[in-house]
């Protein structure tokens, strides 16, 4: 996506990037990039590893690197909800996850 080519310094998530096999998901939240460890979470926003990497100037839209820390933001506590459902598709096949509710319960405006 072209979140994930947006950060100006992109050696700060390579080893990010090695680390998780590359299994990244990139947001834009309130003019920041928050990068999702995939494998540790499930798709309704609840990922145990979030990092902010970049900001965005309002003004110009261009992203700047900053030192990548863990980031705290997103949904309060665990979707139990969505992680039971989760955890049923392991020997169900039907019904289908909602992904792409969560998907759109996770962009922000």
């Amino acid at each position: 996506t072209a979140l994930s080519k947006a950060i100006d310094r992109p050696e700060y998530i390579d080893g990010l990037r090695w680390f998780t096999g590359n299994w990244l998901r990139f947001d834009a939240i309130e003019n920041q990039l928050i990068v999702s460890d995939l494998r540790m979470g499930i798709g309704s926003g609840h990922y145990s590893f979030r990092f902010l990497v970049a900001r965005r100037n309002p003004e110009t839209g261009q992203w700047t690197a900053v030192t990548p820390r863990y980031w705290h933001g997103g949904p309060a506590g665990r979707d139990m909800e969505a992680l039971k459902m989760v955890l049923r598709r392991v020997w169900q096949s039907e019904p289908p996850l909602p992904l792409q509710q969560w998907d759109m319960r996770m962009t922000l405006p």
